[in-house]
């Protein structure tokens, strides 16, 4: 059993918009080593500048004088609010395996593979012995009785399974979410 075949548009997507997030970074980067450049240029001292560099990498304050368009920018740096670091999200799917199987909406799979791995989870591309769970929109078919001869505890889900941990901030049981097989 292995994913659908639609597991190609989203790596790709995914890859877009890291590399769309790289390119953001190098053109911040280099907009904000362009403003360095200029304001050494206009104080006409690159050893001022790399003082204060150094000194706010130390966690001092600058040394240069307030007047001066180097040490203006750079005392603007050191007195930005702290914004703080972004809250630690929970791991609770921390080591669980989960195979997105069948055709999702691409926004759906894109949410469900940001989930999964926000959380800690491994989104596999194939069936493996590690999967645990199997998140479907499929009735159940053949496949999963195979997959259940090779993986003995796998459970089926619904991606309602997936939103409902979100929501709720813990691993779920899977419940009403859970696919069984018709008796």
């Amino acid at each position: 059993m292995s994913a659908s075949s639609g597991d190609e548009p989203m790596a790709a997507g995914s890859a877009g918009d890291t590399e769309d997030e790289l390119e953001k970074l190098r053109v911040a980067q280099a907009n904000t080593s362009a403003t360095t450049t200029r304001a050494s240029s206009s104080s006409g001292s690159d050893t001022e500048v790399d003082e204060d560099m150094q000194a706010l990498e130390a966690g001092e304050k600058p040394a240069t004088s307030k007047k001066s368009p180097v040490a203006a920018k750079v005392l603007a740096h050191t007195q930005m609010p702290d914004r703080g670091r972004a809250p630690r999200l929970k791991s609770f799917f921390n080591g669980t395996h989960v195979l997105l199987y069948g055709d999702f909406k691409p926004s759906i799979k894109k949410l469900l593979h940001r989930y999964i791995s926000a959380y800690g989870g491994v989104v596999e591309d194939y069936m493996a012995d590690s999967v645990a769970y199997v998140v479907t929109d499929s009735s159940w078919d053949d496949n999963f009785d195979q997959a259940l001869e090779d993986v003995s505890s796998l459970v089926f889900v619904r991606p309602s399974w997936v939103m409902a941990c979100h929501d709720g901030q813990q691993l779920c049981p899977p419940g009403k979410h859970e696919i069984k097989k018709p008796t």
